[in-house]
């Protein structure tokens, strides 16, 4: 699939919040669920705003769908900086069980948190050693990082762990950090980058060149297929 370009991140969104409709019914009608890793930070708001009003809202299959946190801030479910508070803010009401949200309990330390987030992936997946979700959604800072797995850091490099702890106050805000580890995001069916604004468009366009300076970032890691869907 080409990379998409869109004139807003409304635009965006809707076109992507369309796909996922797509995708999570050919999910269930042929393995009986769909899970989804979403994203923290601002990039996916719109999606995440939109999938929560109609017509997507009547259109997902929220009975056989799972939704999971690809990333966390070190931080309480209610404090302003969680990824959790602002995700759940901004879907809001939807029709969903609470057995199929899976968070990760920031609450705990970065440290605690990735291995209580990786005994119940363990336990979700029902003990399968690298679980694949259907649909990981993923936004890229301007370093080249996706998930809280930052250039140079341990985190970005482990391949043994399903869900690493970064335990530097990094990126922003500076807080330790809960994330997906590489392999299990690259085991994943669908990878979808979103991006918006101009430097990581640049960034981005660069990194089709594969040039050896940015081969180690952690988004020149991502498997392929890879979906990147960009706006201003």
């Amino acid at each position: 699939m080409a990379d998409r370009q869109f004139d807003s991140p409304d635009a965006l969104a809707r076109s992507l919040a369309s796909f996922l409709v797509r995708l999570a019914r050919r999910c269930v009608r042929q393995r009986g669920r769909f899970s989804l890793v979403l994203s923290g930070g601002g990039t996916p708001l719109p999606l995440y705003r939109l999938l929560g009003q109609e017509p997507w809202r009547s259109q997902m299959p929220w009975a056989h769908t799972w939704l999971l946190q690809g990333d966390e801030r070190a931080v309480p479910p209610h404090d302003n900086r969680s990824n959790w508070a602002l995700i759940r803010a901004t879907f809001g009401d939807l029709p969903l069980a609470d057995d199929h949200w899976l968070r990760m309990r920031g609450e705990l330390g970065a440290l605690a948190g990735a291995r209580d987030y990786q005994l119940r992936l363990h336990v979700w997946a029902g003990g399968i050693d690298l679980p694949r979700f259907d649909l990981v959604l993923l936004g890229m800072g301007e370093d080249g990082h996706v998930a809280s797995l930052f250039p140079g850091r341990p985190a970005a490099a482990v391949q043994g762990a399903l869900v690493v702890a970064e335990t530097a106050a990094i990126g922003q805000p500076p807080v330790p950090r809960i994330s997906l580890a590489l392999p299990l995001i690259n085991a994943a069916r669908y990878r979808c980058l979103l991006l918006t604004g101009s430097r990581k468009r640049l960034l981005w366009q660069q990194l089709q060149q594969r040039p050896t300076r940015l081969l180690q970032l952690p988004v020149s890691q991502l498997a392929r297929p890879l979906f990147c869907y960009m706006s201003e």
